[in-house]
């Protein structure tokens, strides 16, 4: 059920649409996580707020900019990073040799 609203809450406000809709987004995931009692780590509030502050001035500034499509490059670089960074693969490395381990032996 979860994963079932969360999509549609992806559909309703991020994706066919012409411009992203990161604050009803935002709003939304929050009020998803509350209706199922999932804890918001600490400091998320604030990250959600500086979301919508960074859209509000950017849509003041340029009224046709499309948030997701512009922090796209952006996002694709931290994520890169991240998931190639050496203490992460250092800590990936066992569990990938054990799934890659099972799948010959299956």
């Amino acid at each position: 059920m979860l994963l079932l609203q969360a999509w549609e809450l992806m559909k309703a406000h991020l994706a066919g649409r012409e411009k992203a809709d990161v604050r009803g987004f935002a709003l939304g995931f929050l009020s998803m996580l509350a209706d199922f009692r999932i804890p918001i780590p600490e400091g998320y509030g604030l990250l959600i707020k500086a979301l919508i502050t960074v859209e509000g001035v950017a849509r003041a500034l340029y009224p046709d900019i499309d948030i997701v499509e512009s922090a796209k490059p952006f996002a694709t670089r931290l994520i890169a990073a991240q998931l190639v960074s050496p203490a992460r693969m250092r800590e990936r490395a066992p569990a990938a040799l054990v799934a890659a381990i099972r799948e010959l032996l299956a």
